[in-house]
């Protein structure tokens, strides 16, 4: 699976060893199946909040 790009620092600061799957999408964030080492894990991501302008 290729890395979400939000998810791409995780890895490159060693806290994620491989995205394996997109468990559930919601309106304000993504949560993956990933694997720390021999634990499998949850990181959940928020979504970019768009600015508004009034």
């Amino acid at each position: 699976m290729k890395i979400p790009s939000r998810i791409e620092p995780l890895e490159t600061g060693g806290f994620v060893d491989h995205v394996m799957r997109q468990l559930m999408s919601g309106k304000e964030a993504m949560v993956h199946v990933v694997q720390c080492g021999d634990v499998v894990r949850g990181a959940k991501v928020y979504k970019a909040s768009t600015p508004h302008v009034i």
